[in-house]
């Protein structure tokens, strides 16, 4: 019998490769381009980018302050890097260069994902190629990509991904040249979003599918340089998430933390919490529906089932283990999927989403690889197009439901609508809802969503009655607005924006109860505010007739803001009425200088023009 052997064609493989990148484009492509005509997203996108002006002005000064700034309680200067780089050759005025940007990473991480596992299994091509179909149109991670300000998860898991090559490269050829762009690549990845110190264990991941001989030197001392890197990223990380400043090294731009409702809750709970995350994210792999921006804690802790999950998870954590050891392929796929999800299971609770969909992005790249690898043991018992003619199904429904769910994404207001259709009871999703409205203009439907939260669902929180001041303010009724700024005060004294807002609303008929809000804000975190209650309390002293305190504040103010024609007319009143007519004069000078158009400094200038003989 003739012995048949399978020879290497360069020439046949290029063919392949060049249809595979072809696919991966064209699903892609897909999937995801309703995202190009969406808009920005008032969920982060203003602190990233619109209201950013280290990114909205692109200047080369404001590029070294992203270098020392904290975003949003978190600390990514390659992230800040790509979105000021995409401000300075597209502007901010729309959406589509940033999520396109988005996009051609996910297309370049797909091809990461297989050359990757390709190099890293290379008994088999069909786990590579099923790893990168799923991970390229998993509808999961249409929220890294159609959300601008989810750079940080494309550009991390680029980063991680070659990362994880060259390192790859090294434990194979062990040439350092490919050990120190492994070490470099971690720093861009841990630089774009601290998630990135999970490629830790992902090493150790790699040198156990490749059977490496596990001793001190290829477990410790190899991988020291990247363990002590992680230790510090997440030393800062965790200090930021505190409300810190990483002991004055960074700048905060905003108070707060980030620590979420759980945060002081007992184990039982923090391991309910933990392993009903692993349910979801388990579960959600497979059967992508009901996806919603905002998955809140309240939606599943009040379920009678909710405190057996820990028992749940113990069980299946034993189920894993004991195919984990079974096969290597397997072990490497559930580990790769444990080590990158672990950091956000809620057992340290963050923010109010017991889940979030962002966070499977880098994950399912294990998870999708095992569940290749068991696709491919059931040929054992089936037809062996049976693996092939499952990627290809699943492929096709991914690509469905990721299509439908970017335009989710669309604008605010669509996908808030889309959070409380998820989840009607939940007060969290009403309020960005109402942020959203309050954003288009539509305030009264912003204050009928905050009241139904307040009144229908109890929901007591700072946020909401602040922004039901704002609201009722801008509809001009100051009696209601004034109730809820006291309000959302009494339930956290130090919402400084409140008594900000409260003072600005007293300052025209009881300037001494503003004086006394904006003293209180002197003690805020924020420098905005500290800068902004400079020339209200000059305003302040000035309406109380303590004219020398109010030229000191409002010339504190000048010297932060030098270009402000109004702290220069409401100066140059002071002075007039100190009776000092030529430092009056200048001052309006400067004003009119500063905005032509401000008629009444024009007027009060030639009436003390003439008073003064000038």
């Amino acid at each position: 019998m003739e012995n048949k052997t399978f020879k290497y064609s360069p020439k046949s493989n290029f063919y392949k490769e060049g249809l595979l990148l072809l696919t991966f484009s064209l699903i892609i492509f897909i999937g995801f381009y309703p995202a190009f005509d969406n808009e920005f997203v008032y969920w982060d996108d203003q602190y990233y980018i619109l209201e950013n002006a280290l990114i909205n002005q692109p200047t080369f000064e404001h590029l070294s302050s992203l270098f020392t700034k904290i975003i949003s309680l978190n600390y990514h200067p390659v992230t800040m890097f790509s979105l000021w780089l995409n401000a300075f050759f597209s502007g901010t005025q729309s959406a589509f260069p940033f999520i396109f940007t988005n996009v051609i990473f996910h297309f370049l991480n797909t091809i990461l994902v297989y050359l990757f596992l390709k190099n890293l299994y290379k008994k088999s091509a069909f786990p590579a190629i099923f790893t990168s179909l799923i991970f390229a149109i998993h509808p999961l991670h249409v929220e890294s990509v159609a959300w601008v300000s989810e750079r940080k998860d494309v550009l991390y898991t680029f980063f991680f991904l070659a990362s994880s090559f060259a390192y790859l490269r090294y434990s194979e050829r062990k040439n350092t040249v490919w050990y120190f762009a492994s070490w470099l690549l971690f720093l861009f990845s841990c630089g774009a979003k601290a998630m990135a110190v999970s490629l830790v264990p992902v090493l150790w991941l790699i040198d156990y599918l490749q059977e490496r001989k596990f001793t001190f030197r290829t477990v410790l001392v190899e991988k020291l340089p990247f363990i002590l890197l992680a230790l510090l990223v997440g030393s800062i990380a965790v200090d930021i998430q505190a409300g810190g400043d990483f002991f004055g090294i960074l700048q905060r731009s905003s108070d707060g933390v980030a620590l979420g409702q759980a945060a002081e809750a007992g184990l039982w709970y923090k391991l309910s919490v933990a392993s009903y995350g692993l349910f979801f994210y388990l579960t959600k792999f497979l059967f992508p529906f009901d996806l919603s921006a905002l998955h809140p804690y309240d939606a599943v802790i009040y379920e009678s089932w909710f405190q057996f999950m820990p028992l749940c998870g113990f069980l299946l954590g034993i189920a894993l283990i004991f195919t984990f050891f079974r096969d290597r392929k397997v072990a490497f796929g559930l580990g790769f999927f444990t080590a990158t999800i672990a950091l956000v299971l809620q057992f340290i609770p963050v923010g109010v989403a017991i889940a979030a969909e962002r966070y499977t992005y880098l994950p399912y790249v294990g998870l999708a690889f095992t569940a290749a690898i068991l696709l491919q043991r059931l040929t054992k018992y089936l037809p062996k197009t049976t693996p092939w003619i499952a990627m290809i199904g699943l492929t096709s429904a991914f690509t469905f439901l990721t299509h439908k769910q970017v335009d989710v994404w669309q604008n605010h207001i669509i996908l808030f609508s889309n959070s409380v259709d998820k989840y009607p009871e939940n007060p969290y999703a009403r309020e960005y809802l109402a942020a959203s409205y309050h954003r288009e203009g539509q305030v009264e439907k912003a204050i009928a969503e905050l009241e139904y939260a307040i009144n229908e669902l109890g929901y007591l929180h700072t946020n909401s009655f602040e922004l039901l001041g704002v609201y009722y303010e801008e509809i001009g009724d100051l009696e209601k607005a004034l109730v809820f700024y006291s309000e959302a005060i009494d339930l956290r004294p130090d919402n400084y924006t409140a008594r900000y807002n409260r003072g600005l609303l007293l300052a025209d008929f009881n300037p001494e109860a503003a004086l006394a809000d904006f003293d209180f804000c002197e003690a805020s975190k924020d420098a905005r505010i500290r800068d902004y209650i400079l020339e209200q309390k000059g305003i302040c002293y000035g309406k109380l007739g303590d004219y020398e305190a109010a030229i000191e504040y409002l010339s504190a103010a000048l010297s932060v803001f030098p270009d402000s024609e109004m702290l220069y007319y409401n100066r140059a009143v002071t002075y007039e009425r100190m009776g000092l007519k030529k430092n009056a004069a200048e001052d309006y000078k400067t004003a009119l200088e500063l905005n032509a158009d401000l008629s009444s400094a024009e007027t009060r200038l030639q009436i003390l023009s003439q008073s003064v003989g000038t």
